[in-house]
């Protein structure tokens, strides 16, 4: 998958804080950008390793469909919005 060799040299400390997008009972979805690239910037889901301890299949199976999704949409189209609108 083009999408998975992208990124797969991404590490956490290369991500560049922008905004929060939102928080939640599942953690926080954070606004980043990999390193001083501003031409594109993605949302991170933010998740406590607790919580996905304590409800382990429900977690699992809400990240499967979450990435099955994400994966069908072409989110290109979101970067003509303003970052304030995010």
């Amino acid at each position: 998958n083009r999408t998975n060799e992208e990124f797969r040299s991404v590490r956490l400390q290369d991500l560049k804080l922008i905004a929060t997008l939102g928080v939640g009972g599942f953690g926080r979805v954070e606004l980043v950008q990999i390193g001083n690239d501003s031409s594109r910037s993605y949302a991170l889901k933010q998740m406590k390793k607790s919580q996905v301890r304590k409800d382990n299949n429900f977690i699992l199976n809400f990240i499967r469909n979450f990435a099955r999704l994400s994966s069908r949409i072409d989110f290109r189209r979101l970067d003509a919005l303003p970052a304030a609108m995010y």
